[in-house]
């Protein structure tokens, strides 16, 4: 299985984009977090992770989005209802089971209560 993993994307449209043709095909494609920049919101990076169906977590950039320093942001009306809702629903840390390897691609979260487990074997996933 090939794995894809991204992070720090900071609204950078362009980038994401080439780190997804230079890695090319991949089993499963991962995003670290830090998908905006500070208090700038990127639609277009959020579209991209829908369309790529990325198992996303957040970084210290979205969780500022999303905490109540990121409130007026949030209220502005730049960020689409879908995408506000994407980043209320972002987990913190996501947790991977492939072909016996666990993966967490962003460890400085651990102590999150809103860890994502997917089990390859079973396609099931367990928020805990």
């Amino acid at each position: 299985m090939k794995i894809g993993i991204v992070s720090d994307i900071h609204c950078d449209v362009v980038a994401f984009e080439r780190a997804l043709e230079e890695m090319g095909p991949v089993d499963l494609l991962m995003g670290a977090g830090d998908w905006v920049l500070q208090y700038r919101f990127s639609n277009d990076i959020y579209d991209m992770i829908r369309d790529h169906n990325i198992i996303a977590v957040r970084g210290n950039h979205d969780m500022a989005i999303a905490s109540s320093a990121g409130a007026a942001l949030r209220a502005s009306g730049k960020i689409t209802p879908e995408h506000l809702q994407r980043l209320d629903d972002m987990p913190s840390v996501v947790e991977l089971h492939v072909e016996g390897k666990r993966i967490v691609p962003d460890v400085a979260f651990l102590a999150d209560p809103s860890i994502l487990i997917l089990d390859e074997a079973t396609s099931s996933v367990d928020t805990r």
